[in-house]
C-alpha cells in the first residue's frame, strides 16, 4: 500500500550447533485483519481491531523455526 505501512516483519537471523537459523515476528501496524503465508502455508494471522467500541489488541507476534527441509537464501 504505498508507504502506508500495515505490517512490519522482524527477522533475526543466528548460528548454532545446528547450523544455520532463524526467527521471525510479525507486527500489525492497522486496524485490518492481515495474514501471511511461507511456502504456501498460512503461518500467521491477526484479526479486524475495532478501535471504538470495544477493545483492541495491540500487537501480535509468533516465532518460527526454520524446518529440516527449509533452507536459508543464499
Amino acid at each position: 500500500m504505498g508507504t502506508n505501512l500495515q505490517c512490519s516483519l522482524l527477522l533475526e537471523a543466528y548460528i548454532d550447533k545446528n547450523g544455520s537459523r532463524y526467527w521471525y515476528a510479525f507486527a500489525p501496524m492497522s486496524i485490518y485483519g492481515q495474514d501471511a503465508s511461507y511456502k504456501d502455508t498460512h503461518v500467521w494471522e491477526a484479526e479486524p481491531r475495532i478501535i471504538f467500541g470495544q477493545n483492541c489488541r495491540k500487537y501480535f507476534s509468533q516465532g518460527y523455526q526454520i524446518g529440516p527441509d527449509d533452507t536459508l537464501p543464499d
